[in-house]
């Protein structure tokens, strides 16, 4: 039986010079490609879709379509020049922090960024841009740098902010965030709303089959976010599990087809409560606890 889904997406439309609000993802950077992760199989342009089947840090689209998982924020070398609204559709990998109350204001000119009327805006070594947030979880603004002198991100806090310049984005640029009153209540929304939707998917996962079986990835049409149930505990080709991949569920153990065993005469084999389950033998091999072993 093979039962098919389709998602209908909607496009998220950002601005560089004035606040962007999401209700799910902020943006994070555009990078060259994603800097490691998981692929989620899900075929997407919108953040907020992306960001719902993730439990990592960050989020990513990769090529306008390819959603990405991954607790690794992109390194400063492999940084690309575009913004929020061309960098997927440039090809590129654009980031996302899947949960936070900071929303994403511009790419500024390094060095032309002052908080609280302060030329001399002290900026701290950051690991990424989480850190960067978890730092100024009590400010109104933030801001992630890159000193090259030190070779690492760097991040400053303020309530005021005094901005010389500023630009579309770049490889050098600095990355602005603002952080709305109230940031606390409506991050919890967000999050409540996200796990929400996420226990939703995984229940409509669990009943999209019957039973005792399994929502298996078809091959080939792994774009159409389309399945097919099988009975894994005792399917030939999908036994133990999903041969071509489980739906939805990257981690999932993977299956193994019992009529493809080195050594297994052709037609005595089974597959009995996830295991194959052998006969006999093809000539020159011998039976030896279930599996077929060289003469």
């Amino acid at each position: 039986m093979k039962t098919s889904q389709f998602i209908t997406l909607t496009a998220i439309s950002f601005g560089l010079n004035v606040l962007s609000v999401l209700a799910e993802g902020t943006f994070a950077g555009c990078f060259n490609y994603p800097n490691g992760g998981t692929y989620t199989s899900q075929m997407t342009t919108d953040p907020e879709v992306c960001a719902s089947y993730c439990t990592t840090k960050y989020s990513s689209i990769y090529y306008m379509q390819y959603c990405f998982c991954t607790d690794n924020y992109g390194t400063f070398d492999t940084r690309y020049a575009a913004d929020p609204n061309t960098c997927a559709p440039s090809g590129r990998n654009s980031l996302y922090v899947r949960s936070t109350t900071f929303d994403f204001a511009n790419c500024a000119t390094p060095g032309s960024i002052f908080f609280d009327n302060n030329e001399n805006t002290q900026y701290n070594t950051a690991t990424d841009l989480v850190d960067c947030f978890g730092q100024c979880k009590n400010s109104r603004y933030a801001a992630l740098a890159y000193d090259s002198t030190q070779a690492s991100y760097t991040c400053a806090c303020g309530d005021e902010l005094s901005l010389q310049t500023s630009e579309t984005c770049s490889t050098t640029s600095t990355l602005v965030y603002t952080h709305p009153a109230g940031a606390a209540v409506s991050g919890l929304a967000r999050r409540n709303a996200r796990e929400a939707l996420r226990r939703t998917r995984q229940a409509a996962l669990i009943q999209v089959c019957p039973k005792g079986m399994t929502a298996c990835v078809i091959p080939g049409l792994e774009g159409a976010d389309a399945w097919e149930c099988v009975d894994t505990q005792n399917d030939l080709e999908s036994c133990g599990g999903c041969i071509n991949g489980a739906y939805n569920n990257a981690t999932a153990i993977a299956g193994q087809s019992c009529q493809n065993q080195v050594g297994v005469k052709m037609g005595a084999t089974t597959c009995q409560a996830g295991q194959c389950v052998n006969y006999d033998c093809a000539p020159g091999y011998k039976l030896v606890d279930g599996g077929c072993t060289a003469l």
